[in-house]
């Protein structure tokens, strides 16, 4: 009976185990998708800047279908930024922990710095975080130079909302 007992406990001890690890696994970052954005005309106030952006997130479901979900919001920027650039586009590397995506994840704040120069044409970078204690990392990975005399860089934060009955769509 005892050794029942112990048998018992050893094979639940290592079911345990196994879980643990599991869910250690799908719980390490991993790409969820790409979100490619442009963002507006940007004039710099010296403090700051807001410009409009309009983004497509790109994903696989379980099923290997491409889903796109759609969203728009505001990039703003409180720190030295100065001058005048035209549109740009940026896409995004989305991790998430396990590398799980779902509909309208993306809606929401995320914070983080950015740099940006141009003469006539120049690069920029945005490298973001959620905020709210949301595990969403926003890490470029290409963008389009921008054309136009600009600089800026400093503390930005993207704020986004899902477009209701916009592009969630599968594709084959």
């Amino acid at each position: 009976m005892k050794k029942i007992a112990i048998a018992a406990a050893v094979v639940a001890a290592a079911a345990l185990a196994g879980e643990a690890q599991a869910a250690s696994f799908s719980s390490t970052p991993a790409q969820a998708g790409t979100l490619n954005c442009t963002l507006d005309t940007s004039v710099g106030l010296v403090l700051g800047s807001v410009r409009r952006v309009d983004c497509q997130f790109e994903r696989y479901d379980r099923r290997g279908r491409l889903i796109r979900e759609s969203y728009t919001g505001s990039m703003k920027r409180a720190g030295f930024d100065v001058g005048i650039a035209g549109p740009q586009t940026v896409s995004y590397k989305v991790t998430t922990m396990g590398g799980r995506a779902h509909r309208g994840m993306l809606a929401g704040a995320y914070g983080g710095s950015s740099a940006e120069a141009s003469l006539f044409v120049g690069p920029g970078t945005h490298a973001l975080f959620g905020v709210d204690g949301d595990r969403i990392m926003l890490d470029p990975i290409a963008q389009s130079e921008q054309v136009g005399m600009r600089l800026g860089f400093g503390a930005t934060e993207i704020e986004l909302a899902r477009v209701p009955n916009a592009a969630f769509s599968s594709f084959r």
